[in-house]
């Protein structure tokens, strides 16, 4: 498959407060929003142990328990697909901790699981960790997301909206995002491509930032785009707090 161009991307933030009666109001008492935790698998096709983790991902992708509560991107290393997604995965997941491949990693760095040395390994080992992160309850979230896909031809653009539903002000988020490709199953999507990230210093209680993701390409986005997907996620000193899909 050829490497897909990544396009530098800058990401323009506008604040705006929130009216009274927005759902996304912390004020509000209908604003409890679900929190999405985000899976990242990083493997490499052709291995065996990578082939263990993505067929056990297949079968948690089927299961309801999560549905509506996990994002989960696969990133192929081998070969590089995406321009940078290697660099990503070793400067800000593995964080200069390389413990191999397949690499998998809830919510940024706040969880990650190692073990693939077979398939029933790798599901108990995945399963006990998104298990332990969804616990089968509803868990509020201090961020809620908005965003819309605009294809033209081969180009695709991103708006999006960031909201802080707490009583507080949050400060030095992180926005990051990746196009992806629905794989099948209730959450797991392929990673097509990476987003540049955007720092947002400052994001008051009830605000909402408008941002947008200038035009990037996606080879025959026309024939995919009934597939593609953009997951979007909000991290607080590299913990994944927030994330969400969008079609």
């Amino acid at each position: 498959m050829k490497s897909i161009l990544i396009i530098s991307l800058f990401i323009s933030l506008i604040g705006c407060e929130i009216d009274r009666d927005n759902p996304l109001d912390p004020k509000n008492p209908d604003n409890s929003f679900q929190r999405i935790n985000l899976v990242e698998l990083f493997y490499k096709r052709g291995d065996n142990l990578s082939s263990f983790a993505t067929q056990a991902f297949e079968v948690l992708s089927l299961d309801g328990t999560y549905k509506d509560q996990i994002a989960l991107i696969q990133y192929d290393l081998l070969p590089d697909e995406i321009s940078g997604a290697q660099n990503f995965y070793e400067n800000e997941r593995a964080n200069g901790i390389n413990f191999g491949i397949p690499d998998f990693f809830l919510n940024g760095n706040e969880g990650r699981a190692q073990g693939a040395s077979s398939y029933s390994n790798a599901l108990r080992n995945y399963k006990e960790t998104l298990q332990e992160a969804t616990n089968g309850e509803f868990r509020e979230s201090d961020f809620t997301f908005w965003a819309e896909l605009q294809p033209e031809g081969d180009l695709l653009t991103i708006q999006a909206e960031l909201g802080n539903v707490s009583e507080i002000r949050k400060s030095n988020l992180l926005l990051r995002g990746v196009v992806v490709e629905n794989q099948g199953g209730n959450f797991k999507f392929s990673a097509v491509q990476l987003l540049n990230s955007k720092n947002i210093p400052i994001l008051e209680a009830g605000e909402v930032s408008k941002f947008t993701f200038p035009s990037v390409a996606i080879s025959n986005l026309q024939n995919r785009f009934e597939k593609i997907n953009v997951v979007v996620w909000v991290e607080e000193n590299k913990q994944v707090s927030q994330a969400g899909v969008f079609k």
